[in-house]
């Protein structure tokens, strides 16, 4: 965790009068390729911590395990936080438990329901260690999870976009591989074909980060 780190270099870190990470340490985690997204900045570029999902998710899930704290506008590590860091694995640990046990995975977005996708994460889960080896579409964990759990899609209007069904499959693979398992660093994913052309896929695998963490919390 970068971030983490940085407050542990300045031993605290004075943050921007609405409370965000500072302008230069943003750039920092930008340039050296920390970030792993680039969502509201036009043109393509991250300047502020509101220009980055992923920057913000650190420091919310951060916040949320106990690993720092916010005094007078300053933001600096715990104990707790501080012990952490001396424990990469440990880190990884509460950081995962923490963003699908107590961070709300509609912080992000606007789809209708609040618990789509994170409602019967474990479920993802198991499929993903079923099937997860070799590449699926992503699509493939979508209607699998829909098949388990029909009900969600009655929390989805249609739009323009397509049925409740769709709607609900396009909030899943958002939240649960863009915004979710791809930070943490446990699935990769692959692009084919043409947005334009209507023959675009996307792909997703596990990686051994995945099945490492499986085998050492619940073996």
């Amino acid at each position: 965790m970068q971030t983490s780190d940085n407050i542990q270099r300045q031993k605290e870190m004075k943050l921007t009068k609405t409370g965000a990470l500072p302008m230069k340490i943003v750039n920092e985690l930008y340039s050296k390729g920390y970030t792993s997204e680039v969502i509201w900045t036009t043109p393509i570029r991250v300047r502020t911590e509101q220009d980055s999902i992923s920057i913000q998710l650190v420091r919310v899930i951060s916040k949320l395990a106990g690993m720092t704290k916010m005094l007078h506008g300053k933001l600096s590590l715990t104990a707790k936080g501080t012990s952490l860091l001396k424990s990469p694995s440990k880190l990884l640990i509460l950081f995962t438990e923490t963003f699908f046990l107590k961070f709300s995975w509609s912080y992000f977005d606007l789809y209708d329901s609040e618990q789509a996708a994170q409602f019967g994460a474990g479920y993802t889960l198991v499929l993903l260690s079923k099937y997860g080896h070799h590449e699926k579409e992503v699509n493939f964990y979508a209607k699998k999870f829909l098949e388990a759990f029909p009900m969600v899609a009655d929390e989805f209007e249609s739009r323009i976009s397509g049925s409740p069904e769709d709607v609900f499959c396009h909030c899943y693979i958002t939240r649960t591989f863009h915004r979710g398992l791809m930070w943490l660093g446990m699935v990769e994913t692959r692009e084919t074909g043409n947005r334009m052309e209507g023959t675009h896929q996307e792909w997703v695998k596990t990686t051994s980060l995945f099945h490492d963490f499986l085998k050492f919390n619940y073996v």
